[in-house]
């Protein structure tokens, strides 16, 4: 089995879906990578990740509510790749990531740590742990 750590800034705001046996987070994640080119140039890539992170009917999807664009976060789970065809016809693939464990760090740009740590935090960190079997795409 496959295991990977990601360390990245989330997209945009993260979207719950209900399913018949679950929910489903669903969130974007950007790894940025500085490094320098044959000529000593400072180059800079960015990676990003379609993340979905289950929840069993019944479990708090509070933590949606931290992911906020900006919001760096640190999540480990299994990696696979989705591929389809976009509205154009045109062939797409994407990187993604079925989590299994999510940790925030800091708190988004520009918003206050009192946003990340409220009174519900611990509650929320005793859950983020969580993880059922199922596997629909988000």
């Amino acid at each position: 089995m496959q295991q990977l750590l990601i360390i990245g800034n989330v997209g945009k705001q993260a979207e719950v879906r209900q399913a018949e046996n679950g929910q489903a987070i669903g969130f974007s994640v950007a790894v940025n990578e500085s490094y320098k080119d044959k000529s000593g140039q400072r180059q800079e890539k960015t990676t990003w990740y379609k993340a979905t992170f289950w929840k069993k009917l019944g479990d708090s999807t509070k933590i949606a509510e931290y992911l906020k664009p900006g919001q760096t976060v640190s999540i480990i789970g299994r990696p696979y790749a989705d591929a389809y065809l976009n509205k154009e016809g045109n062939a797409v693939a994407e990187q993604c990531v079925r989590v299994s464990s999510l940790d925030l760090i800091g708190s988004p740009k520009g918003q206050s740590e009192a946003l990340v740590e409220g009174p519900d935090s611990d509650d929320l960190r005793s859950t983020l742990n969580k993880d059922d079997d199922n596997d629909l795409p988000f």
